[in-house]
């Protein structure tokens, strides 16, 4: 029988890899067919029980009589799998073009289990039921897919099938770069009982606030995990976050983590689970100057060192005069994992774009008592407090404010530098700013003649040297990073 005619492209693709959300986005637009059918054989089978490998390959060869090539989204993991599914398809059609592609992420283990939490943020209701299976397939000591245990079977040259790897790096998709400030709190309900604390920790919020306007205050919840009663905790957790919105007059997020979470689980200290998913749910900058995590306990500290956030410990925080200077004191950012300083942003239309809204404000008719409650996928329980819809709609108007502001820069910047670029690199007078122009100093006589007796030598001894340039349009985008970066963080 005839096959599709698509000469560039393979009949069928088989999809390897470690599970993660819509692996098949990650594949090169140049291996797809113009018309492909995706099979993902975990929801086959969870519609169907009763089928088996076979009744997938009888699916694969039914549409690629109807001249689709076909990607078989799966782990693929075990060659006795893609060896039975191959043979049932060439048996059928001959000609078969079967092709591997190995999708692996580029920084591990730590990146994938970020990509999942990224993906519940944006409303994925697959759940990952077992993290071990994630696990299994890494050498945690090497961050590497792990062929050694026998948990996962390398693909080998005999096998016939044409196999390509595609790296991909973690990808968020905003409508607007990751630039919104947060201040982390941990919830302690000891702390938080003593009068004192709560109106030093009240002042201190309220000038963060006053800085960072569009800046988030979430509180972390676990310390139900101690105590074990999961109602009365919230209920002390309600009563203060809501006499706080009053006093700061700025709404309030709190995220709490489900009790029935196993130990170990990615989403709970010292793992960042929910930091990446608070992340991509309000599009923070953890790596802003004004972000920090303000922690009581050791499992919260490096739950916040992992993800590259400042920290400062409680305590520390309410005793401190000035946040400002206090968060300064704090120095340098903790090491920043490699997959979040190659984070890639895929920026969508601002008016396209549901994220011009803040989370929960498209719910704002539906909080109740100040409060308004969801669960996510995996268990997370995120909330939102806040004083009033008055103060609510204002928090909303001046986040697009600003978005829209800073969209509009951004398209000023671009605008008049390209065509200031080729004449800046016609001009034989171009303009330098003053820290790119050599220091010019008065020098003594005995500077001059020592000046004279070295190039003397230089010119009897030559010697070799290597100079580095940068482009203009390398210039340009290092300078314009920068500037980018400074401009979010005094303007959010």
């Amino acid at each position: 029988m005839e096959m599709p005619d698509h000469e560039a492209t393979y009949d069928v693709i088989f999809v390897f890899g470690p599970p993660v959300p819509n692996k098949e986005k990650n594949l090169p637009p140049t291996l797809l067919a113009p018309s492909h059918k995706i099979l993902c054989l975990e929801n086959i089978f969870q519609e169907n029980p009763s089928f088996g490998l076979r009744d997938i390959a009888l699916l694969t060869v039914t549409n690629l009589k109807q001249h689709n090539q076909v990607l078989l989204i799966d782990d693929f993991r075990l060659r006795a799998t893609r060896d039975s599914l191959i043979k049932i398809i060439s048996r059928k059609i001959p000609s078969c073009r079967v092709q591997l592609v190995q999708v692996l992420p580029l920084y591990g283990y730590q990146q994938l289990m970020w990509q999942w939490q990224f993906a519940y943020a944006e409303g994925y209701t697959t759940v990952l039921k077992d993290e071990s299976i994630v696990k299994n397939w890494f050498d945690m000591s090497t961050d590497n897919i792990d062929y050694e245990s026998g948990y996962v079977e390398k693909p080998s040259e005999d096998e016939k099938l044409n196999k390509v790897t595609v790296n991909y790096p973690l990808e968020i998709e905003t409508a607007y770069k990751l630039s919104i400030p947060v201040l982390f709190i941990q919830w302690q309900s000891e702390l938080f009982n003593n009068e004192e604390n709560k109106l030093q920790l009240m002042t201190l919020c309220s000038k963060w606030i006053f800085h960072y306007t569009v800046g988030r205050v979430i509180f972390i919840c676990d310390s139900f995990r101690k105590t074990g009663d999961v109602s009365f905790e919230f209920f002390k957790v309600k009563e203060f976050i809501k006499w706080l919105t009053l006093k700061i007059n700025t709404p309030v997020y709190a995220a709490q983590l489900d009790p029935l979470s196993s130990q170990g689980s990615f989403c709970l200290p010292p793992s960042p689970g929910i930091i990446a998913f608070l992340c991509q749910r309000h599009s923070l900058n953890l790596q802003s100057k004004g972000t920090c995590y303000i922690y009581e306990t050791n499992d919260h500290m490096q739950m916040a060192q992992s993800a590259g956030i400042r920290n400062i410990k409680m305590s520390t925080f309410i005793n401190s005069c000035d946040i400002f200077t206090t968060l300064q004191m704090l120095g340098a950012t903790p090491a920043v994992p490699k997959f979040l300083r190659r984070i890639k942003v895929q920026e969508t239309s601002l008016n396209a774009c549901s994220k011009l809204f803040v989370p929960f404000y498209e719910q704002r008719l539906a909080i109740t008592d100040g409060c308004y409650t969801q669960i996510c996928p995996q268990g997370i329980q995120e909330h939102i407090f806040v004083q009033d819809l008055d103060t609510f709609c204002k928090y909303q108007k001046e986040f697009v404010n600003q978005i829209q502001s800073r969209s509009t820069r951004s398209d000023a910047k671009n605008c008049k530098t390209k065509p200031l670029m080729a004449e800046r690199l016609a001009s034989s007078d171009q303009i330098l700013p003053i820290w790119m122009k050599p220091k010019i100093r008065s020098e003594s006589s005995g500077d001059t003649l020592k000046r004279k007796h070295t190039a003397s030598l230089e010119s009897h001894y030559r010697s070799s040297k290597t100079v580095y340039f940068l482009t203009e349009s390398e210039l340009m985008e290092a300078a314009n990073n920068v500037l980018v970066q400074a401009d979010e963080d005094q303007n959010v």
